[in-house]
């Protein structure tokens, strides 16, 4: 009965299932770590993929641009997309000195090596293609150098990661340790950073789609029907409009009024699909329910995550 003395026997039997609990907790903990261990691979393959995909489409456009029948239009549009590559590969390495940042701060021994050099358990893989690249483990700003492929994010192999399950490191470098920061990250910290980066990454990549958009039009002297000369013009929805909404369909009653320029006779230009998409992919709520209150879609993304899950999630902000 409850509150009797137990026997050496039943305490052994208690303690014995105390261990197997613990050992069990444990076994589940290293299981889901190992997961996220995987989801970060599988994000970075996709990633390598997406970019192989636009190096592809920017040969094309370079060889149209260059070729022996090169015109204006394709000389603009290669000159474009190489100017969007550059700003891509700004947002690329921002997320990718957060995640050495969290490495760093979980004191892990961060080292590169040759994907083909099995046993030198680094953290940082160097393909072939970029076998030159070199870590600059800069306490602010930490990177590469030497890097030949700048849209590529930097390759990690997080089963090296010896302490997969800290989250106080992540969350300092994010700037959401404490409440404040989980309903405003800390200004100058990543979490922050990233977050304004998405927001310019997004209206600038749309601002450069009418800037295109404009250009052709002009250049094929494209008119409607009443022939008036055709002319895109957008404004982003403000921060305020956006800043809490629950599904896609409330962030499109925003946006798709600001793109009435871009139906012509009734019909959508193809840089009305372009922006929706852009703008939608890139757009989160900032403010997420957490039980009672509401916190910042970066507090929520990290708060607590173990250091492979703030990595991985990391990752999966380039594949937006």
């Amino acid at each position: 009965m409850a509150g009797g003395k137990e026997t050496p026997r039943q305490k052994m039997i208690g303690m014995m299932y105390l261990v197997l609990t613990a050992l069990l907790a444990l076994n589940v903990a290293k299981t889901i770590l190992d997961a996220f261990v995987a989801i970060e691979e599988n994000i970075q393959l996709a990633n390598i993929n997406e970019v192989g995909r636009g190096d592809e489409k920017l040969q094309l456009i370079r060889d149209k641009a260059t070729g022996n029948e090169k015109t204006a239009k394709a000389i603009y549009v290669y000159k474009m997309a190489k100017e969007i590559d550059e700003v891509t590969a700004k947002q690329i390495q921002l997320v990718d000195q957060a995640k050495l940042l969290v490495l760093m701060e979980c004191k892990e021994d961060i080292k590169a090596a040759l994907e083909t050099d099995e046993e030198a358990e680094a953290i940082i893989v160097l393909e072939k293609d970029r076998a030159k690249m070199k870590l600059d483990l800069n306490p602010t700003k930490p990177g590469v150098k030497n890097n030949d492929f700048p849209m590529r994010p930097i390759r990690m192999n997080l089963h090296h990661v010896q302490g997969k399950d800290k989250y106080d490191e992540g969350m300092r470098v994010m700037g959401i340790a404490s409440d404040e920061g989980l309903l405003n990250p800390e200004r100058g910290k990543h979490g922050a950073l990233i977050w304004e980066g998405m927001k310019e990454y997004r209206n600038y990549l749309c601002q450069k789609t009418v800037e295109i958009g404009n250009y052709a039009a002009k250049l094929d002297s494209l008119k409607d029907k009443r022939g008036k000369a055709v002319k895109y013009t957008y404004t982003p929805p403000s921060d305020e409009q956006v800043k809490e909404f629950k599904n896609k369909g409330e962030l499109l009653a925003v946006l798709e009024p600001r793109l009435s320029s871009f139906i012509v006779d009734k019909d959508q230009a193809d840089e009305y699909t372009v922006i929706k998409d852009i703008y939608v992919g890139l757009t989160k709520s900032q403010l997420v329910k957490e039980g009672e209150k509401k916190i910042h879609w970066i507090g929520k993304t990290f708060d607590h995550a173990p250091s492979v899950a703030v990595l991985a999630s990391l990752s999966s902000i380039l594949t937006k």
